[in-house]
């Protein structure tokens, strides 16, 4: 990736785009200029996730197009030190929004279908999407043909061979399993994707990938949030813990319960929902359940 100079003065007095903890973002154009926090860019090399490093590596990843590549690392063209990236602007809609205007079962199965392709794909590349629950980076838009398309967007969140990662996704609302049973600031800290089964040293497996899969699949589906039952798991054993999460959302399909609870032990390989998931639309209807935490819940009941 090539190294591009700006003068930062200017940059900031642009409106910002978007924000968060750790970066502004800016439009310019047809690009966007994502400006790291500085106290971000520090503790990141002292966890040996070097983003500047990452960022000038860079390169496009011919079997995984949907990967969108930055342009250039930006630089303060007055202390020409590191300061961000700049990507191509994606002219689209963010899958979190997308999903709220659009809640097509069927398509959410074929949609599922694809990202295990990608994931298939990513692996050959030695590529995990840390963040990729978070759909918010998953990019809707259109080729010039008209047909949908996806880009990956936020780069410095996945991980590739030779660069980790400090970004990952949190999907832990309670939603309605248990609403009262835990505080929202246990709620904060998601342990299993750090243990060894997900996370070896400073880069996370491959299991990860399939983990996101049921994390964001069961999120469109229903509005729950799997990594919930590791909270259930924390007040009662391992029956109870499946069983209240299982019976609560509907769930009495063998195969896809036995691959969840793989999820979930250390021992055992993750599969991919693959032809499981048209099982759901098959045998289920999927009702509305109830709001909860801002939340559109919704339970499988079994067809007659």
């Amino acid at each position: 990736m090539k190294k591009e100079y700006i003068d930062m003065k200017k940059v900031i007095k642009k409106p910002i785009f978007a924000s968060g903890e750790t970066s502004n973002i800016y439009k310019d154009g047809d690009y966007i200029l994502k400006i790291y926090n500085p106290i971000y860019l520090e503790i990141a090399k002292i966890n040996d996730n070097d983003i500047e490093k990452k960022m000038l590596a860079a390169k496009k990843i011919e079997t995984i197009p949907e990967i969108e590549i930055p342009v250039s690392a930006l630089y303060d063209l007055n202390n020409k030190r590191f300061v961000g990236v700049k990507s191509n602007y994606i002219k689209g809609i963010n899958r979190y929004n997308f999903m709220k205007e659009n809640l097509d079962y069927n398509q959410i199965i074929k949609d599922y279908d694809y990202f295990e392709d990608i994931f298939k794909r990513a692996k050959k590349e030695a590529i995990v999407f840390p963040d990729f629950a978070n759909d918010n980076n998953i990019m809707i838009y259109k080729n010039k043909d008209g047909s949908k398309a996806i880009k990956l967007i936020d780069y410095d969140g996945i991980q590739t061979k030779d660069f980790s990662t400090m970004t990952y996704a949190t999907v832990l609302e309670p939603f309605f399993i248990t609403p009262t049973m835990v505080s929202k600031k246990e709620l904060e800290s998601e342990k299993l994707i750090f243990t060894p089964k997900y996370k070896k040293g400073n880069f996370f497996t491959q299991e990860l990938n399939i983990y996101s899969e049921y994390v964001l699949f069961f999120l469109d589906l229903l509005g729950v949030s799997i990594p919930q039952i590791e909270q259930l798991l924390s007040f009662y054993n391992d029956t109870v813990a499946f069983d209240i999460f299982f019976k609560t959302i509907g769930l009495d399909d063998y195969d896809i319960q036995d691959k969840i609870w793989k999820l979930f032990n250390q021992t055992k390989q993750n599969e991919y929902l693959e032809a499981d998931k048209y099982k759901i639309i098959e045998n289920y209807d999927i009702k509305f359940l109830g709001n909860s935490y801002g939340k559109k819940a919704r339970k499988l009941v079994r067809k007659k």
